[in-house]
């Protein structure tokens, strides 16, 4: 396996684990964190269709630079609204979702530079 592909697979599979938590565990979370339900009920979609790309883009025999790049800015971008959103956000989040945000933004942060490692070791 490349260290493209680890890179794809280990977010989709941290992506899909997020958005099932999310979705099963939102109106739970909710009060816990101080994101409204719904928010972390949609966010949880978009990470399990975004898990669902990325297992199909690391299953792929070929992988292509626009994937690869692609993934790591959607990545990054990611990372940035993340630590936007503690900064200027509309949110009122708790002392816990401002270290759940941090967290996943840590973590995303390091599969795209993991992935953007991959993607340049390919020389896509």
């Amino acid at each position: 396996m490349t260290l493209l592909r680890l890179g794809l697979s280990l977010d989709a599979w941290l992506s899909g684990g997020l958005g099932l938590v999310l979705l099963a565990g939102g109106g739970l979370l909710s009060d816990a964190l101080g994101i409204s339900a719904t928010f972390l009920w949609a966010v949880g979609g978009i990470c399990l269709a975004y898990a669902a790309v990325l297992w199909l883009l690391q299953m792929s025999p070929i992988s292509s630079a626009a994937a690869g790049w692609s993934v790591v800015v959607a990545n990054s971008i990611l990372v940035a609204a993340s630590l936007l959103l503690l900064v200027l956000g509309p949110l009122q989040l708790t002392s816990l979702g401002d270290a759940f945000v941090v967290l996943q933004a840590f973590a995303v942060g390091s599969l795209a530079c993991l992935q953007l490692v991959g993607v340049r070791r390919a020389g896509v």
